[in-house]
């Protein structure tokens, strides 16, 4: 199986986090790391005792692996629905944003629209999605929003 990730967890029966693996050849059947990370003030500690590998890089799975050694490393699986689109090419680019583009034309709705999650998690009014949409009124995410909010469209 070949893949552009570079990272990849391994968890026991039990679902415990067991192993990570960092640019192997042979992918194992595990699952992917997309490279989101979220660290305590720990880090910088940890960071400071990393040694460059081999290729010269520090390399962040030997953060990761030492927070697994303190057992305090968790990973949170993303469920089905969920996509991550490594863009870290230029053809990976060009696949994540023809993806984006699929989605967005067949579903009508944009992805990762951050006013429209404001707005559906009452972190801003109607009035204030439809000022946002107004101030973008010249572009399809604008009258997007404005639609979101009931105004018409031009």
């Amino acid at each position: 199986m070949q893949t552009d990730f570079s990272v990849f967890v391994v968890f026991n029966n039990y679902e415990f986090l067991v192993g990570l693996f960092a640019k192997v050849l042979i992918v194992p059947r595990v699952n992917a790391v997309p490279g989101l990370y979220f660290y305590d003030n720990e880090v910088v500690e940890i960071a400071k005792d990393i040694t460059p590998s081999a290729r010269g890089e520090l390399e962040i799975t030997a953060v990761n692996d030492r927070y697994l050694k303190l057992r305090k490393l968790s990973v949170t699986l993303l469920g089905r629905g969920m996509a991550w689109l490594d863009t870290g090419s230029p053809n990976g680019m060009l696949k994540a944003s023809e993806f984006v583009q699929t989605i967005q034309e067949m579903q009508g709705f944009y992805i990762s629209c951050i006013e429209e999650i404001a707005w559906r998690r009452k972190f801003i009014s109607r009035d204030r999605l439809r000022i946002l949409g107004e101030e973008l009124r010249m572009t399809d995410y604008g009258k997007y929003l404005m639609a979101l909010a009931g105004s018409e469209t031009e």
